[in-house]
């Protein structure tokens, strides 16, 4: 968080840039849910995809989503061979600003990080505090690794 990053982006047809780079399997995406709650809004999940007028994006936790995401990606794809947490380059779908009433009841201080499937699209969720480290971005990749490769079901 702030630091400059260079990663992928795309050009949207509407002239604005997108944090979304199509150069890794089916992308690496991100969105923001603006502090909706995953508990009672689970539907609005992803979220609008994060999007700025010039390649400069001013919200650091996106970035640094989406940062993270190419790097975690980039790792598995280095190291084991890997396409995607699905092996089959499956879209990364990164969600930031997003809120569990159950854990707080102050959204912007949510700090909780998870892999989750909703609306069937797979994506990795971030409450502000946890979307800047490697190591957690890793983590929850390696969740939806797990997800994919077996039948195990979180509990608890």
């Amino acid at each position: 968080l702030g630091v400059t990053r260079a990663f992928g982006i795309s050009k949207q047809t509407s002239g604005n840039y997108a944090l979304a780079d199509y150069t890794r399997g089916q992308g690496i995406e991100t969105y923001d849910v603006n502090y909706r709650d995953i508990t009672n809004e689970e539907s609005y999940y992803p979220g609008i995809l994060a999007t700025s007028a010039s390649t400069t994006f001013n919200d650091p936790k996106a970035v640094s989503a989406h940062f993270l995401a190419t790097k975690v990606y980039d790792f598995y794809k280095e190291k084991y061979k890997r396409n995607s947490f699905d092996n089959k380059g499956k879209k990364v779908v990164s969600v930031v600003h997003a809120w569990d009433s159950g854990g707080t009841n102050d959204p912007e201080n949510w700090e909780n990080a998870f892999s989750t499937n909703i609306n069937n699209i797979s994506m990795l969720l971030y409450g502000d505090p946890m979307v800047k480290a490697f190591d957690i971005a890793g983590h929850e990749f390696t969740h939806a690794v797990t997800s994919s490769e077996s039948n195990l079901e979180f509990s608890g």
